[in-house]
């Protein structure tokens, strides 16, 4: 029998190249024992695709030269090479349902959400609009546009201190892995938080923070059929879990099983579940919450439509938890991909 041919498709344009390269060595590692054939295409911060043999460089850590740079153009004159592609491009051009798009149209099945579900969880504001329309529990929001600041920044700053309570969190509105995230208190700091945010997408929004907060996380794999993890807890010492708390820290905190109450676990997990299937989610996803361990309060916080696979991510952790091995979950989400309708998936509504 002839193997599966899976070509892992890494690295990308955004601030979370490096991130989406050591989720695809996991990947790799992972495989390495199995049946399946395992391809790489890296997509350059530049935007040029490489050949497999020049993406086993960068995978290394070593230079690629100019000349060995290739194009997409030549990805799809051997994409029926491959069976499954797995799309591990996080941030923007990779997880916002474009690197979806493009592959549905070649025909190719591909590991995780469609173009509907990535580009609603990706996108903050509309995400929380749509959790709105659910009466599913979140923090107060408001969302602003770059033109807005920049033609009267007190008037925002106003409208917060309006409408919400502080402290605050201010965020781009299109990117993962916590980039650009800033937490202030006072209302003279939000100048320089917008500032921050401003700088990574041309909207942010602006939450009210949990305090006594613990983030908890739960995996979903699944198409029609979908199955949640144990809930995990992640943190930080700066109560600010941002990218470089995920991705620098030396120690940083999590629990799996996170140590919560089990009828909080319970929310959490059944929360997952309808939100999973509310967005039209498929193959897999992790759901983030906001926990109020004084009050007992548990909020949605977001969706992410292609968690990492690092060594260090949580979304490993918690199905290593429930005895799946990181090459055991990708061959499962292979077989989810080839088995997926969402060429057809919509948001409920």
């Amino acid at each position: 029998m002839a193997k599966t041919r899976l070509l892992v498709i890494a690295g990308g344009q955004s601030e979370e190249h490096q991130v989406s390269l050591s989720s695809a060595n996991s990947v790799i590692e992972g495989l390495a024992d199995s049946d399946i054939s395992v391809s790489t295409t890296v997509i350059s911060k530049d935007g040029h695709w490489l050949d497999p043999a020049s993406s086993l460089k960068v995978l290394r850590g070593e230079p690629v030269e100019t000349s060995e740079r290739d194009s997409a153009s030549s990805f799809i004159s051997r994409c029926t090479e491959f069976d499954v592609v797995f799309p591990l491009v996080h941030g923007t051009t990779g997880e916002d349902g474009l690197l979806q798009g493009f592959l549905q149209m070649l025909g190719l099945p591909y590991i995780g959400c469609g173009v509907l579900a990535s580009a609603v969880c990706m996108d903050k504001p509309l995400f929380k609009d749509i959790a709105k329309t659910h009466s599913l529990p979140q923090s107060k929001y408001i969302c602003f546009e770059k033109g807005q600041f920049e033609m009267g920044a007190q008037q925002l700053f106003d409208k917060v201190q309006e409408e919400l309570s502080p402290p605050w969190i201010i965020k781009p509105a299109s990117l993962g892995s916590s980039i650009g995230i800033v937490k202030v208190q006072e209302e003279s700091r939000l100048e320089m938080a917008f500032a921050e945010a401003f700088k990574h997408d041309r909207r942010i929004l602006v939450e009210e923070a949990v305090t006594n907060l613990w983030e908890l996380e739960v995996g979903v794999l699944g198409n029609d059929a979908p199955r949640a993890s144990v809930v995990g807890r992640t943190g930080s010492d700066t109560g600010v879990w941002d990218y470089k708390s995920k991705y620098e820290g030396s120690d940083p905190i999590m629990h799996v099983p996170a140590d919560v109450p089990s009828h909080i676990a319970e929310v959490c997990r059944s929360t997952a579940l309808d939100a999973y299937r509310i967005y039209g989610c498929a193959g897999f996803a992790r759901i983030d919450f906001l926990y109020d361990y004084s009050s007992g309060k548990v909020l949605l916080n977001e969706i992410n439509t292609l968690p990492g696979l690092t060594k260090t991510s949580m979304f490993l952790r918690l199905w290593e938890s429930e005895g799946m091995s990181c090459g055991a979950l990708v061959q499962e989400l292979m077989r989810l991909s080839v088995n997926s309708t969402r060429n057809h998936d919509t948001i409920a509504s």
